[in-house]
């Protein structure tokens, strides 16, 4: 699995009393091991209901699962302060604000016949 997912995987069935697969004591958490969350650049991932949570740690996981337990809902998306899936080491691409419309198009297409190329 990818990033350390495999100890991700242990520290959960530990905190949770379940193993993957099935169900805690509890009652209260199911975990199940996929090959694919859709977010690998972003992995490790765990997934609660329809919130991802993404670049988890140990810690991170504890912190998630402690909250849960509360009742509460931990923040989703990347736990590593990056935003969405730009590298963690900050954005590379697109640094700078788009053209504006229109840029790089030929004057002729911009409407309107050209007189030099009417014949009389």
């Amino acid at each position: 699995m990818l990033r350390g997912a495999d100890d991700i995987l242990q520290v959960v069935e530990e905190i949770t009393c379940c193993c993957a697969g099935g169900v805690s004591p509890d009652f209260i958490f199911g975990v199940d091991k996929v090959q694919c969350q859709g977010a690998c650049v972003n992995a490790p991932v765990i997934v609660v209901d329809d919130d991802y949570y993404e670049d988890v740690t140990v810690c991170d996981v504890h912190n998630i699962i402690q909250t849960l337990k509360c009742g509460g809902i931990p923040p989703w998306g990347p736990q590593s302060g990056r935003f969405a899936c730009e590298p963690i080491t900050g954005q590379t691409t697109l640094l700078e604000d788009p053209p504006p419309p229109g840029f790089g198009i030929q004057q002729a297409l911009f409407g309107g016949p050209n007189p030099s190329l009417c014949k009389p």
